[in-house]
């Protein structure tokens, strides 16, 4: 994942794009190894979590870029450029980086799970579900319930011939 990529970015320059928890600790943890360590977010405040927020400021090798957006990732072989752009006056800028790490948080798409949830044979599990939380081991829970659910679901309709 990307926390075992962090040491590949020794004194290196990197960019971590969101705004939430994940990618709070993604740039907290970037920041152990890499010599700066840009955090890119869309609106003019994080919503990580206040603790995480506060390290973040602590850090002088993590930039806060606020409203801003990557416009373009620019490279031959790997990622060497960011073309970012602020979201507020359209100003530009050019980042020269070697990694790029994407941990941004995206509500759920309802509408398919609306259409179908009354289809038999149907489970949600992890940020498909609703809820205040997201994470993984949450949506491991869920995935777990979500596989019994479909077991009881296949023994019930074995008749039907969906049992292998």
């Amino acid at each position: 994942g990307a926390f075992d990529e962090a040491p590949r970015f020794k004194a290196k320059v990197v960019a971590v794009v969101g705004g939430g928890d994940a990618a709070a600790h993604q740039a907290l943890h970037l920041a152990r190894y890499a010599r700066k360590v840009y955090l890119i977010h869309r609106s003019r405040k994080l919503k990580a979590a206040g603790h995480l927020q506060g390290e973040l400021a602590l850090r002088r090798n993590i930039a806060l870029l606020f409203n801003s957006v990557v416009k373009k990732v620019q490279g031959v072989r790997a990622i060497e450029r960011l073309q970012i752009q602020n979201v507020r006056n359209s100003r530009q800028e050019y980042l020269d980086i070697s990694g790029l790490f994407i941990l941004v948080g995206k509500e759920p798409d309802l509408r398919l799970k609306k259409n179908i949830s009354s289809a038999p044979g149907v489970f949600y599990a992890g940020d498909n579900r609703q809820g205040e939380f997201r994470q993984v081991a949450i949506a491991g829970g869920d995935g777990i319930r979500s596989a019994m659910e479909c077991a009881v679901y296949l023994k019930t309709n074995e008749a039907d011939g969906f049992a292998g």
